[in-house]
């Protein structure tokens, strides 16, 4: 029986890091149409025994797609390095936008509290204390908001690009 050559490691991590990213983005199939390439080539890229590694372009579609990006970060490790950042920068750009969010809402719900209160012509002191929670509760979400600015700043800035932090 003849002996299978050795496997470069770094090769063997590249082959593992994208059938990784092949079953995170949905399948053989599913890459096949989002990167324009047969399903032949995909399951090559796939298989266990084959040896055809992604062309970079591929690479970094299906790891924009998946948000994961696995290839790069085998490539890194297998160097001695590895990455940072990103998702520290995609829980920023998360983070503001969920601060975001929270503070429209604290601010439509005090808007349709107070608005409310005033349909009748009469503000009762319940619907006031009512009003007055809310404008507590909008104080809270605006400060949150005040901190993801600031952790903004301190992080040296926020990229976004397609709704992603930026890599």
């Amino acid at each position: 029986m003849a002996e299978e050559p050795a496997i470069d490691p770094f090769i063997l991590a590249i082959r593992c890091a994208q059938r990784d990213l092949i079953r995170r983005a949905g399948g053989i199939e599913r890459v096949a149409l989002i990167t324009s390439r047969s399903t032949s080539a995909v399951g090559r890229w796939n298989g266990k025994r084959e040896t055809d590694i992604m062309p970079i372009p591929v690479v970094r579609i299906l790891e924009e797609d998946t948000d994961a990006p696995l290839v790069t970060a085998a490539m890194a490790s297998v160097t001695g390095r590895r990455l940072s950042g990103s998702g520290e920068r995609r829980e920023r750009a998360l983070s503001l936008i969920q601060c975001l969010a929270g503070d429209q809402a604290s601010e439509s719900d005090l808007t349709g509290t107070i608005l409310e209160a005033l349909s009748d012509g009469h503000v009762t002191p319940t619907e006031a204390r009512l009003c007055l929670e809310k404008l507590s509760d909008k104080e809270v979400s605006h400060d949150r908001l005040k901190r993801c600015l600031i952790d903004a700043i301190a992080g040296g800035g926020l990229d976004v690009l397609k709704g992603r932090a930026a890599r």
